[in-house]
């Protein structure tokens, strides 16, 4: 027999329905508040002083798309530089404190309506909108240093003592979105930490100066009219006298100047952008030059090396424009390899790690130049995604001579023999230096001694003749007719 309800049933039902829904409602309301009360919180967080990473990205994306590129604004990156020294001194909760004090009292120097962001635990980013200009921007950034230099009391008798450095970027000058302002605020940052007052601004060390800004439009000349060609320095197998590659360096051929080597234009192509631009145009050439040489030599297997700047590891793009064109040009990536120039950089950013990983994923070969590596990083390089490692000559000149050098080098090579990583000592440009490449156990040598870098053309005549074996020449003979007769007094004299 089913169950009937009775009158009595129905209206407890009723009421116990209408309690629920009653419930359901608070609940839902409640939940409603809770959010805005948390958005309106993160909102209010400029009052505070701090906003989340997410708020400023947020707010800064939405002003450019405001305001077009016609107004000026700027960005400031904070970064604590001896955070880790504060809390190995006194211990994370009171570093944390800290660090605190100095964010509540940038908070309290701010103008009104210029937002910060704690954008990392010891990253600021400050947003100041296009009614404060340059100079004002300067002044807030020198406020803002003293604020974090000043010792915060913590005890009675101690005190801690922080130091900072602060790049600046301005939208539209050093990039139109989020992330181009965001490459150029790390730039910026990096040089801070080497000026004597730790502040920066993005592009001013060369192109805002105006004895430069002549020469920065000669660049971009040149970028249109085609001036740029690309020379290759030979890398040679000392221990079996083989051809192993090249290295591509960029040359500016001016029409009235002659060739002008990278260190004269790329800073300057760094500041303005344009590096991005040498970088594909570089990638290019080097390959529809392989192909040439690839038809010369169909059986001939080497590597070329391309340097990347710390600029050009940093875009967002990198990864896509490379790749676009080993597949339009369908050559195969593991022939080319890509130099980390930056040692300091790839540790220091996270985005140049998944550029990296990205390029060697897809069949890059990655090498290191090892300059700045030291024997406690030494151990970092195990896990980095990387084919090669590159000596310069710091290691291999006797000025430079130390017991501390020669060690380091010689974990270097043993760490590539052990890890099958390729070892390339550079700027080799005498015989003693060759001998020292090969006592120290170094196969792979680059430099003067062996070529100077060369044209592509000449690069083909130098494979055809291989240049690279050397000759005994009468001198070499006599010497080494010297060393074998030495102590042999049954030779009949001449």
């Amino acid at each position: 027999m089913l169950f009937a309800m009775t009158e009595e049933t129905q209206i407890i039902i009723t009421v116990g329905t209408m309690v629920a829904l009653v419930i359901l409602t608070i609940f839902l309301i409640f939940g409603v508040r809770r959010d805005k009360r948390r958005y309106k919180e993160d909102k209010s967080l400029i009052l505070e002083g701090l906003l989340s990473r997410t708020a400023i990205i947020s707010e800064i994306n939405a002003y450019i798309s405001r305001v077009g590129k016609d107004q000026m604004f700027s960005l400031m990156a904070i970064e604590i530089d001896n955070f880790d020294d504060v809390v190995n001194a006194f211990g994370r909760p009171e570093a944390k404190k800290a660090l605190e004090r100095v964010a509540y009292f940038m908070t309290k120097a701010l103008p009104k309506k210029v937002l910060l962001s704690n954008y990392q635990t010891t990253h600021f980013l400050v947003f100041m909108k296009n009614e404060y200009d340059r100079v004002q921007c300067l002044d807030v950034a020198k406020k803002l240093l003293s604020i974090i230099r000043k010792p915060i009391k913590l005890y009675k008798d101690a005190s801690i003592n922080m130091s900072g450095s602060i790049g600046i970027a301005f939208y539209p000058r050093h990039g139109t979105k989020y992330k181009e302002l965001i490459n150029s605020l790390a730039i910026a940052v990096q040089e801070a930490r080497s000026k004597s007052d730790s502040i920066f601004v993005y592009g001013e060390k060369d192109i805002e100066r105006g004895e430069n800004l002549q020469f920065y439009m000669a660049i971009k000349e040149a970028m249109e009219n085609k001036q740029f060609v690309l020379f290759y320095q030979p890398i040679i197998d000392i221990n079996n006298e083989k051809f192993y590659g090249f290295e591509a360096l960029v040359r500016w051929n001016h029409p009235e100047k002659g060739l002008i080597a990278p260190q004269n234009f790329l800073d300057i192509m760094e500041q303005s952008g344009d590096i991005k631009w040498i970088g594909i145009w570089g990638l290019e050439t080097l390959i529809q030059e392989y192909y040439e040489i690839r038809r010369q030599f169909p059986y001939l297997n080497y590597q070329i090396t391309f340097n990347l700047s710390t600029k050009q590891l940093l875009s967002d793009t990198l990864v896509s424009d490379f790749t676009k064109l080993i597949k339009k040009y369908k050559v195969k990536p593991e022939m080319i390899i890509l130099e980390i120039a930056d040692f300091s950089a790839y540790l220091k950013h996270s985005s140049i790690k998944q550029n990296i990983s990205k390029l060697k994923k897809f069949g890059f070969k990655i090498s290191l130049n090892a300059y700045g590596i030291d024997s406690n990083t030494l151990i970092t390089l195990n896990n980095m995604p990387i084919d090669v490692i590159k000596l310069d000559r710091q290691f291999f000149t006797k000025e430079e001579e130390s017991y501390l050098k020669e060690r380091l080098l010689d974990l270097i090579v043993q760490f590539g023999k052990k890890n099958n990583r390729d070892v390339i000592a550079e700027g080799i440009e005498d015989e003693d230096m060759i001998n020292f490449c090969k006592d120290a156990g170094i196969d792979l040598v680059q430099g003067y001694y062996y070529s100077k870098p060369i044209s592509a053309t000449d690069i083909i005549t130098y494979i055809q003749e291989e240049s690279w074996i050397k000759t005994p020449t009468i001198v070499d003979a006599y010497n080494s007719f010297e060393e074998e007769t030495s102590g042999n007094d049954d030779l009949e004299p001449l």
